[in-house]
């Protein structure tokens, strides 16, 4: 058993090939998968401190480790997103509308709430 990319995998010289599953990879406190098939077919192992790793479809549809210095369908690790909230209230939504208006509102959701 080796630690590669920080999770436990098994490797066996006699294979051609060794298998990781990517919700193993997703599963890490410290990096998350990025994926974008408009860009390329290609996952991308993104740590918090900016290292990368790649993992690129070939031809027989396997998707294998790839050095991301050498992978030309992308560039540069997108930005981190940065998530905002905007908070309205209904007095501040009201500050925007005449006493006339807000009375007429008022009316016309107690006639909404009778007709119901």
């Amino acid at each position: 058993m080796q630690s590669v990319f920080n999770v436990e995998t098994f490797y066996n010289e006699n294979t051609a090939a060794n298998i990781l599953a990517f919700h193993t990879l997703n599963a890490l406190s410290n990096a998350y998968m990025y994926y974008d098939g408009r860009v390329a077919d290609c996952f991308r192992l993104i740590y918090d401190d900016g290292r990368e790793v790649q993992f690129k479809k070939n031809r027989r549809g396997l998707y294998v480790f790839t050095d991301p210095r050498h992978n030309k369908d992308y560039g540069p690790v997108p930005p981190a997103q940065s998530f905002a909230q905007y908070l309205q209230t209904v007095s501040g939504n009201e500050k925007l509308f005449s006493k006339k208006e807000i009375e007429r509102a008022k009316y016309a959701l107690e006639v909404q709430e009778f007709l119901a």
